[in-house]
């Protein structure tokens, strides 16, 4: 009976928005898409560009995360969103502040 018990919480906790795995995912997804974003926009190297734009393909919303709970997460917890998209994309500017060819 317990791990009958266990079963149907784990699958309410998926289905809940604001579970924990849910808000990992989220912010890692974030974290990573900010970086990429940054890297694709200031790298010299082809090589660098091409492999950050296909993790960022392959880490989409929509493939790893849905639109409505992306949405649902950004507008929940804006500022700490900002933060680490403010952080993030400063850290990659810092990190690749070459000039560009």
């Amino acid at each position: 009976m317990p791990d009958l018990l266990r079963g149907v919480q784990d699958v309410f906790d998926q289905l809940d928005p604001f579970s924990l795995g849910n808000r990992i995912v989220y912010f890692c997804w974030l974290g990573l898409y900010s970086f990429t974003l940054v890297v694709v926009w200031r790298s010299r190297h082809a090589w660098v560009r091409f492999s950050c734009f296909l993790l960022n393909q392959i880490l989409s919303v929509g493939v790893v995360i849905s639109w409505s709970l992306t949405v649902l997460l950004a507008y929940t917890y804006w500022l700490p969103s900002a933060a680490i998209f403010v952080t993030v994309a400063g850290a990659a500017l810092y990190l690749f502040r070459g000039k560009k060819r």
